[in-house]
């Protein structure tokens, strides 16, 4: 005999249970009372009729219950199912403003912008978010809380049109559409938000300027970059801000040559590095600023400082491998030899400096790309030939007028492609967030002997910005916090070794004072979270390099009405 049919009456008494529930899973947000509402709701949601009076209610609540099941384990199957309840939701109600639709319809944007985040696949599940919010900001505007919208479903319409614009699905209209979302959740949303706003609005810009490269949209960003980091923000948005603000200064020094730019720059870099130690891409960033600063002003301190955060980020890179790093240790390698043209007439250190070099080089000659490979091995040719004079020079003394200049290696007109402005070849931290960029290619083909090597990495002194150029390497006593020193013909440890582990970076420890913050930049949205610097007094966890954890939901999950109390029977 077949069950019968749940009446109105019975399914609407059900749904209210469910709803307590689920309410109860909202605040507390727990896996089991998450589960809970859940298979509560199943049931229900299967046998409602479509003319139920409470089948709108009842669908949008249990596609809540799936969206907060989908935060915690990311299967795609909740996903699925509760974009299909939210769209079957909206089709039961009249095309016509209202709560209701304005609430299914954030979420439903929410929900679709949840899944190309986390899957990749269909950019079309962005401009279907994007459709979502344009049309629950007309309902908020119509039925007159605006106000009440505008921080959360303007802040996230403006970032769904970016990030069209980041992945190829729409063009550079949609980032001054953005803009105007962004001002406009400025002009009508709450005070506290106005600092992340900013920063969006100053990230817009900066995209602008790259694709369009007009001034005003340099300055512009600067502008709002600067106000956002006069605001409370979130960790997160303050390291990309800070990041942010020191790439687009940057810029601008490489449009102007201004060096109130380059010093602002690096100024804004080091406070990156203060508010979250250990990330090699803004360690990076700060080293190619000071390298910058040595190049165009000649300013040795600034020379040294850049050597001593390359090798602190080279240890960093250890433990990250699969990383393209060959423009790091060509960036690397070129500063030594900066350094070693510039000390000129001095022995100590020269020949550590121009082998460690060679080694570099010689790494990214090994894992160059194709465009790249002809300026890495004139680089590594002018190295060898350095380390050829020296070795020469303390042999025998010949005549003034048989020793060479020591430019070579050094183009002075380079027209590969690696003659690219410094600007451009800043890195910002991975996001998660919305400036997606193209995946970094595998380094498996890198060599796990790159060669000799007799190199020493150095500290970070606090108290000064110089080192003394005698004694400086050979004086200091070794320690638990120093790298015992490579010995020549010894091989240089692969960038796959377990050896060269970050526990064993001994310049971090001597920066000044910083609290560590769990922190990563946005770029619009998600970005990977940094490794913590060690310390002396406690070996760090090994870092993660799984999957991020989600992301602060969009929503409030407040997007279901009230059910209608069941009729009573008497």
């Amino acid at each position: 005999m077949a069950a019968s049919t749940p009446s109105a009456n019975t399914i609407s008494s059900r749904a209210l249970v469910a709803q307590e529930a689920l309410l109860k899973a909202i605040k507390s947000r727990k896996s089991q009372d998450i589960e809970a509402s859940v298979h509560q709701w199943d049931p229900i949601a299967s046998s409602i009729p479509p003319n139920h009076p409470d089948y709108e209610p009842v669908l949008a609540s249990y596609a809540v219950a799936l969206l907060l099941r989908w935060e915690e384990s990311h299967q795609q199957k909740d996903i699925r199912k509760a974009i299909m309840t939210l769209e079957n939701a909206l089709t039961c109600l009249a095309n016509i403003p209202s709560r209701n639709r304005y609430q299914n319809l954030a979420n439903l944007g929410a929900a679709y912008m949840d899944r190309y985040e986390r899957t990749q696949k269909d950019p079309k599940d962005i401009l279907r978010a994007a459709e979502c919010w344009e049309q629950a900001h007309a309902i908020s505007v119509s039925l007159g809380f605006m106000r009440e919208s505008a921080s959360k479903i303007l802040t996230n319409l403006g970032e769904a049109y970016f990030y069209a614009y980041e992945v190829s699905a729409s063009g550079p209209e949609a980032v001054e559409l953005a803009i105007k979302t962004f001002q406009s959740a400025l002009t009508h949303g709450s005070k506290e938000n106005q600092g992340g706003t900013r920063y969006r609005v100053g990230q817009c810009y900066s995209a602008l300027y790259g694709r369009r490269r007009q001034r005003e949209d340099l300055d512009a960003a600067i502008e709002n970059l600067r106000a956002a980091t006069e605001h409370e923000l979130e960790d997160e948005d303050r390291q990309g801000a800070l990041m942010e603000l020191s790439r687009t200064l940057a810029r601008r020094y490489d449009l102007t040559r201004e060096e109130a730019d380059l010093n602002d720059a690096i100024h804004w870099a080091k406070m990156a590095l203060e508010e979250n130690q250990g990330e090699p891409s803004i360690l990076r960033n700060l080293a190619n600023l000071l390298y910058w600063k040595y190049k165009d002003l000649k300013d040795q301190a600034a020379l040294d400082q850049a050597i001593e955060y390359y090798e602190v980020i080279y240890a960093l890179y250890q433990n990250k491998p699969g990383r393209s790093l060959a423009s790091f240790y060509y960036s690397f390698g070129t500063a030594l030899i900066r350094r070693f043209d510039a000390m000129e007439g001095q022995n100590q250190g020269r020949m550590q400096d121009i082998e460690r070099a060679i080694d570099l080089m010689e790494w990214a000659v090994r894992s160059a790309t194709p465009e790249c490979l002809d300026d890495y091995q004139h680089r590594l040719k002018g190295a060898r030939s350095r380390r050829d004079r020296l070795v020469n020079r303390r042999t025998s003394s010949p005549p003034a007028t048989m020793r060479s200049s020591n430019t070579i290696g050094f183009p002075s007109q380079p027209a590969s492609p690696t003659a690219i402005s410094f600007a451009e070849q800043q890195e910002l931290p991975k996001r998660s967030s919305t400036l997606r960029r193209a995946p970094i290619p595998s380094l498996s083909s890198h060599p796990d002997t790159p060669g000799s090597s007799s190199t020493v990495i150095y500290r970070i002194s606090k108290d000064s910005d110089t080192r003394s150029r005698s004694g400086s390497r050979s004086s200091e006593a070794p320690s638990e916090s120093t790298i015992i020193p490579m010995r020549q013909s010894q091989p240089a440890p692969s960038i796959f070794s377990e050896s060269m582990s970050v526990m064993s970076v001994p310049a971090v420890q001597d920066l000044p004072p910083m609290d560590i913050h769990q922190a990563r930049p946005r770029v619009l949205r998600r970005a990977t979270k940094g490794i913590p610097i060690p310390t002396l007094a406690k070996s760090p966890a090994s870092p993660k390099l799984g999957p991020s954890p989600p992301e602060k939901p969009r929503r409030e999950f407040l997007s279901f009405v009230k059910l209608r109390t069941p009729k009573s029977t008497s």
